[in-house]
């Protein structure tokens, strides 16, 4: 078996959400960083940046929406 790098991105970005934070990390990875041009070009991203740490590459994303909670009435 194989891993899903697309669905796990979905899925971090989705985590990041229901928690309503509005920062996440995912791996850098090819196919994701030519995702990440589309994500924000279509604004569903504040910010989508690469950070290396050692020898390990991933991205640092910020979500345009969310970081508060609504209140429901």
């Amino acid at each position: 078996m194989g891993n899903d790098t697309i669905a796990n991105m979905i899925t971090s970005i989705k985590n990041e959400i229901l928690k309503r934070t509005k920062i996440g990390q995912i791996p850098a990875i090819n196919t994701i960083r030519d995702i990440r041009k589309i994500l924000l070009r279509k604004g569903f991203m504040e910010s989508f940046e690469e950070h290396q740490e050692d020898k390990n590459f991933f991205f640092v994303f910020t979500l345009k929406y969310g970081g508060k909670k609504k209140t429901h009435r």
